[in-house]
């Protein structure tokens, strides 16, 4: 399992990396990242049978939220200057393979879509449909869901 915000600066990096080579690639913003690490917690559940990091993702009303990403950055500049620690976090989830597979087979798919398409996707499948606002996505609607999404073969 990992820290929430390593993902979260490998996102950002990866982005960057984006942003320096394809002139159709859009800067991050906090509400995308929100909907690619619920993405990527679901991708885990399903291919890993396990969480990717350990935090509760919440159904706001735009958007999933992840309370520790969303304190981290509120009222910040996203996703801001990269630092030595962000691109630190990058190689350390690059060098482990399923990781490095898995956050690459996500960002692949949904990377380049804009939160907006990305909101309109999630609104529209069962885990957002069937939790509460203000309450928790659970794991198993995630699993359950998305094991007909996502699969091992995939990666």
């Amino acid at each position: 399992m990992y820290d929430v915000l390593a993902v979260v600066n490998w996102l950002r990096v990866k982005n960057d990396q984006d942003l320096q080579w394809n002139l159709n690639a859009e800067r991050i913003t906090l509400m995308r990242t929100m909907k690619a690490l619920y993405y990527i917690q679901a991708a885990s559940l399903v291919v890993y049978d396990h969480r990717f990091f350990n935090n509760v993702i919440t159904k706001w009303k735009y958007s999933p939220m992840i309370r520790k990403v969303q304190r981290e950055y509120k009222g910040q500049d996203f996703p801001g200057t990269l630092t030595v620690e962000d691109l630190h976090d990058y190689n350390a989830l690059e060098a482990d393979s399923k990781a490095s597979d898995l956050l690459n087979s996500i960002y692949r798919v949904y990377g380049n879509s804009s939160a907006f398409d990305l909101m309109k996707q999630i609104e529209s499948e069962d885990p957002w449909q069937e939790a509460e606002e203000g309450k928790a996505i659970s794991d198993e609607s995630l699993k359950k869901y998305y094991s007909n999404v996502f699969s091992a073969d995939e990666e």
